[in-house]
């Protein structure tokens, strides 16, 4: 599954004191969006944590283009590809508001899995199997 998307809706409590979303918030939405659909792949975060394997976020682009206020549905993508980097890949995200279509935010987020089991001095990073399939590296 190398695109993924989920419907969410604005709370209220996500709100400033201007009635717009907070930017933190959209940081939620994203990285709910990329839980999800690493998950649906068939990764399960506890099972690498338990084997010391931690899936990380090593960098972030984020472009704002419009706001969501109270109530407003919308559609988090996300997609994996492979990135420029070796042992990278990236997920190409998306906010849309449903009421008109119009793009929230886009962002891209390289990511990359750290072998946290003591194998000497250096820890290795890597691209797990599942995504690499994926991401056809």
């Amino acid at each position: 599954m190398k695109k993924y998307s989920i419907e969410m809706e604005v709370r209220d409590n996500e709100l400033d004191s201007q009635g717009i979303v907070n930017n933190a918030n959209y940081m939620i939405y994203l990285s709910h969006a990329r839980h999800k659909h690493i998950n649906e792949i068939g990764v399960n975060f506890d099972e690498y944590a338990r084997d010391q394997q931690k899936l990380i976020l090593l960098s972030c682009n984020m472009k704002f283009i419009n706001s969501l206020t109270a109530n407003d549905k919308f559609i988090v993508t996300s997609s994996i590809s492979a990135a420029e980097q070796p042992n990278q890949w990236v997920y190409k995200q998306s906010i849309m508001r449903l009421s008109d279509n119009k793009y929230i935010i886009k962002a891209s987020f390289n990511s990359t899995c750290l072998n946290g089991v003591a194998t000497g001095d250096e820890e290795k990073l890597y691209i797990p199997e599942i995504i690499s399939q994926i991401i056809g590296d």
